[in-house]
């Protein structure tokens, strides 16, 4: 009995992804769980990942982004050099 799927299989709509991987080891998605940044969207996987009060992140930095936002430590600036 044949594969419906595996008959008629057109190369030219199979597109050239890349790799998923985390991107701090590099370790690929056969090997490991990975998870997504809700900062920056990169993949990470648990060994690799920064465990903060708020969940677990890619790295320290989108940690502390999640936590005190971006644009908060630029309007506090702001506002003391322009007062």
């Amino acid at each position: 009995m044949n594969n419906f799927f595996d008959d008629d299989i057109d190369e030219s709509l199979v597109e050239d992804l890349p790799e998923r991987a985390c991107f701090s080891c590099g370790d690929g998605v056969e090997d490991v769980q990975l998870e997504i940044c809700r900062i920056c969207f990169r993949e990470f996987c648990a060994d690799c990942a920064f465990k903060g009060p708020w969940g677990r992140f890619c790295s320290e930095g989108c940690n502390e982004s999640f936590m005190y936002g971006a644009d908060d430590e630029q309007d506090g600036r702001e506002d003391q050099e322009g007062g």
